[in-house]
Order: C-alpha cells, then structure tokens, then sequence
C-alpha cells in the first residue's frame, strides 16, 4: 500500500502539496505513465473521465500516488466509477465530474449550478478536449484538456498540476506536451 506523502518544496519555507488533475486518455496512458514518472512526485490524482475503462491500469502505473479519484466519462461504457463527487482540495470543495451530462459542449452554466447546488467553490471538468479556465457565477471552472486527443488550437496534449501550500490556497499550473 502506498503512504500518503507531503513534500518539502524549496521554494520558501512551507510545505507544499502536488496533485496532477488529467482527463480524456481515452485508453492511451503512455503519456500519462510519463508524466507520473517524470513531473511526480504527486500526492494525489485527480482523473476526469473517459480513460475508456482502463481505470485500473493507472493504479498500478509506476509513481502513481494512493489517492486518486476518478468520475466516469462518456466513453467508460460499464464503468462503476460514479458520474460526480465532490472533494475538498486545499479550502476549497470542487464538484468533480466529467461534463457530458451537463451538457458541457452547450455551455458551462450548467457546470457552475452543479457545483454551487453542491456548495463548492470550484468545478473541475473534462469532455471538452480543451483546456479551460473560467468563472462563471462565482464557481471557478477547470478543464485539464486532453493527454491524447487534444482540440485545441495547436493539438498538443495538456494537464494541470495544482499546488496546495500550508494555507490550503491553490495555484494552478498548464502543462503542455
């Protein structure tokens, strides 16, 4: 079993924790497997959606961290991963989902009602292929983008790296590949 972990990060004197927010692998974890072993160690693992079912094969990826949560996607056909939760990550709750129930390609309202039903500052979100950043009803709304099947302009995979220091405030860092 894996012990949950903080770092020391030298960037001042505080602790700091690491968490790696990915989505839409759509069955292709090799990029993920790298970025676990290469920009890890990560305390937690925050997964989006549509891994096509290949929930498991994460867990046992080199460098993965014990806590990870995940949501069902579109395309995780049979799946019992649940379709939302909700987690606390720093101060802050965040409404984790997918985003294809809530109808996501047709705008975000329905993202940021989602989360503020659920009492939660943030909402992070996957579906779309294209990383996001946006507030919209006082709800942050997060999307990592792709790690293989990127939309955006110039196709390159992205993800997010989250950085929690001692207050429990978050910083948010766009990684591109």
């Amino acid at each position: 079993m894996w012990e949950k972990i903080t770092y020391l990060i030298s960037k001042g004197n505080y602790w700091m924790k690491r968490h790696l927010l990915v989505s839409d692998t759509h069955g292709n974890n090799t990029l993920l497997a790298e970025i676990l072993k290469n920009e890890g160690p990560f305390d937690s693992l925050i997964f989006l959606g549509d891994g096509d079912r290949l929930e498991n094969s994460i867990f046992s990826m080199a460098g993965c961290p014990a806590d990870v949560t995940m949501v069902e996607g579109n395309n995780d056909y049979g799946s019992s991963l649940p379709a939302s939760t909700v987690i606390k990550l720093g101060v802050y709750r965040v409404y984790l989902t997918h985003g294809h129930r809530e109808r996501a390609y047709f705008g975000l309202d329905t993202l940021s009602y989602r989360a503020s039903e659920n009492m939660c500052d943030m909402c992070f979100f996957g579906h779309l292929h294209v990383p996001l950043m946006e507030n919209i009803g006082g709800v942050l709304l997060v999307n990592p983008g792709s790690l293989s099947r990127p939309r955006q302009m110039g196709g390159h995979p992205t993800c997010i790296i989250i950085e929690e220091d001692e207050r429990g405030e978050l910083s948010f860092i766009q990684k591109t590949y």
